[in-house]
């Protein structure tokens, strides 16, 4: 949990309820329906008159007599740590070294990026979820329960929404609201609530409504979203696909520019139908220089979704689920962060006897370990075992928390929401969804393919370097190795167009999904994506020096993109990002771009920005992001920074205020921007 005011508001409630049940025999399902009842039940609310949505909540709505036993009760939760009750013990057992050591972090059991169906909730209220959940079992019981408890919290704020259907915009706006507040007060995080498809669904609510009343409606929304402090930044938006864009879609947009906010992310969807005038409306330099919007390619992203094993049937219903995650709204429930591998680690250890080079791994990895090879298929064998060691893991440890959960707290509320697991009578968790997905972050993986590409070139083809010698460098960080960093950074790289680096790139991106998608099972898909938000510069320090160059502590190569200083020009870094089978690394990734401002202004340019983008997509690349903010603002902002409070850059598939970014981090972004990136 973050550590912010209603995050610590609900993690007191969320123990005060777990002690007061903690006596009766409930079954998880029951627990999981009377801790979200309490937490609602007893949330201080109130109304600033800030806004014309119901739904504030805090400390600041309760007498001043009682902040101090509020503020103790608070400081008793933390102390307890609450949530870790609902977790397995760590595993495996050096987690926590393995992560602060490493950079290799572990699943919480799948929580948050939930995408459910507002269609359904805003035309039939949750009262028809009540409906279908008829029974006398405990399931059906702790269902009723959920969506009861979330009517009368509403009941609170005179709202008769989400229970009944919307009737307007403001009741439709509302429900969506209150339905943010039921998911993180069940879920207990507040990560990605994606909206979904909302330029589709909330559109005949739209149309009913007078164009300025609507617009307001909509900018009252859109603030809340960013003043409602219990939810991240990252609140997907759906706009455009195959339905193409509607006056809807083209409404948020306009507000969006006009309102300069970090929230919520607009994922635009470009079908290969959208107008070459409709694709410019989308290249406003208002937009682009606050990070908005991401673009992602339609055909490209379904294609991905049936090479994961998705129906042909259900792609209709698919969305972007916060960053970049691709999932079937209310049909899948996706751990966007099931683990965190920093794939570099693995040629360390192919090299160095079998360990990394910061020291010793806590955990027996099974495999024996080699320290010469006969060849580079041999090298990279070895490699791919490492990689399998780190995923097998990873899986294990989600199971084991995964179970966990399922034993102790289950989340009827969000169940209710998915289709299944209503007719399954079972949690989301514990096989009630039709998909649950594993998504494997896979941090430096460009790093490790232009690492083994100067090894493959270096020492089995050209005969210029030993392996001793590559170590013995990668210990010294290159400082006895002058000679051989020269030749290392002479080397071509990713994102260069280079055939045989992407071929390089193409076959370890292979091996990495085939090894995810080893832990397939029915109704479960592992999946590897390529997407680190601003992780790589914590990875990065974490991490010895690389074979591609890189040295101690310094970045990684962020999302799908190249690590500064490797200059790579936009048209040959597309080229080589869908040189390799994205659809394979369906968890997402996105591709940065830094295009100068003044780009924006061309008819011209924007032209050649569509035709790049559009070749992009029908080579099978998933996402781009555009940031338009210029260098000469971000060294500015960093000297001062009062003079800049709105500015945002794009992070990897959300905008952040670049002033509340750490130096490192705003220092990284300048180096991108200046290659480029």
């Amino acid at each position: 949990m973050f550590e912010r005011a209603h995050d610590l508001l609900y993690s007191c409630l969320f123990h005060e309820q777990r002690l007061a049940c903690a006596d009766q025999q409930l079954s998880p399902i029951r627990r999981g329906a009377q801790i979200f009842a309490g937490i609602l039940r007893e949330l201080p609310i109130g109304h600033s008159g800030t806004s014309p949505f119901a739904g504030e909540f805090g400390l600041e709505f309760t007498a001043e007599t009682q902040r101090a036993s509020w503020e103790e009760r608070i400081a008793v939760a933390k102390k307890a740590n609450p949530y870790s009750w609902a977790h397995a013990k760590p595993y495996p057992a050096a987690a926590g070294e393995l992560t602060s050591r490493f950079g290799w972090k572990f699943s919480e059991g799948g929580l948050g990026h939930c995408t459910v169906d507002y269609g359904f909730i805003l035309a039939r209220g949750l009262k028809e979820y009540a409906r279908q959940a008829g029974g006398d079992d405990d399931f059906d019981q702790a269902v009723r329960e959920a969506l009861v408890a979330m009517k009368d919290f509403a009941a609170r704020y005179h709202c008769r929404v989400p229970w009944e259907p919307a009737t307007d915009l403001q009741e439709a706006l509302q429900s969506i609201l209150f339905m943010l507040i039921g998911q993180v007060a069940s879920e207990h995080v507040p990560w990605s609530y994606s909206l979904g498809r909302f330029d589709q669904y909330l559109l005949p609510y739209w149309q009913k409504t007078a164009r300025v009343e609507a617009d307001a409606l909509l900018a009252a929304f859109f603030r809340r979203l960013n003043d409602m402090s219990f939810i991240d930044d990252a609140t997907a938006l759906n706009l455009g696909g195959e339905e193409g864009f509607n006056e809807l879609s083209w409404g948020i947009l306009d507000l969006a520019a006009k309102l300069q906010l970090p929230s919520p992310l607009l994922t635009v969807r470009i079908s290969e139908r959208l107008s070459h005038e409709d694709f410019a409306r989308l290249c406003r330099p208002e937009l682009l220089r606050c990070g908005q919007p991401t673009f992602y390619g339609e055909e490209a992203c379904l294609n991905a979704l049936r090479t994961r094993g998705v129906p042909e049937a259900e792609l209709s219903d698919w969305a972007v689920n916060s960053c970049m995650g691709l999932m079937i709204s209310a049909r899948e429930w996706q751990d966007m962060w099931g683990a965190v591998i920093v794939t570099p680690l693995a040629l360390e250890m192919a090299l160095n006897n079998g360990e990394p080079l910061s020291g010793k791994l806590p955990l027996d990895c099974g495999v024996p370990p080699q320290t010469a090879y006969a060849s580079f298929a041999e090298l990279f064998e070895q490699v791919c075992r490492y990689l399998a060691f780190f995923v097998r893991e990873s899986v294990v440890a989600m199971e084991q928390n995964r179970q966990v959960r399922v034993a102790k707290l289950q989340n009827p509320f969000v169940s209710a929401l998915y289709a299944d697991c209503l007719s399954r009578k079972r949690d989301v968790l514990d096989g009630g969804v039709r998909y649950r997905t594993m998504i494997v972050e896979t941090f430096g993986m460009i790093n490790l393919a232009d690492s083994l590409f100067s090894v493959k070139k270096l020492v089995f083809e050209q005969n210029d370097s030993s392996l001793g010698d590559l170590l013995a460098a990668l210990q010294s960080n290159f400082a006895d190795a002058p000679d051989l960093l020269a030749k290392i950074t002479a080397l071509p790289k990713y994102g260069q167009n280079h055939t045989e680096v992407d071929a390089l790139v193409k076959a370890l991106t292979e091996r990495i999904a085939a090894i995810c998608a080893a832990h397939n099972s029915p109704g479960f898909f592992c999946v590897p994506s390529l997407h680190t938000l601003a992780g790589h510069i914590e990875g990065g320090s974490r991490l010895a020096a690389t074979a591609d160059g890189r040295k101690n502590g310094e970045p990684l190569a962020k999302n799908a993109g190249t690590r500064p200083p490797v200059v790579a020009p936009h048209t040959s870094l597309l080229l080589s990002a869908s040189a390799w089978n994205q659809g394979l690394f369906s968890g997402g990734q996105a591709l940065d771009l830094w295009i100068a401002p003044a780009t924006w202004e061309s008819p011209e340019n924007i032209a050649k920005f569509e035709a790049l983008c559009r070749s992009y997509f029908r080579r099978g690349g998933l996402q781009l992001q555009v940031n338009g903010a210029s260098v000469a603002e971000l060294q500015d902002a960093m000297a001062h920074p009062d003079k800049y409070q709105q500015l945002m850059v794009r992070i990897g598939g959300f905008s952040v205020r670049f002033v509340t970014l750490s130096e490192r981090a705003q220092r990284d972004f300048i180096t991108r921007f200046a290659s480029g990136m």
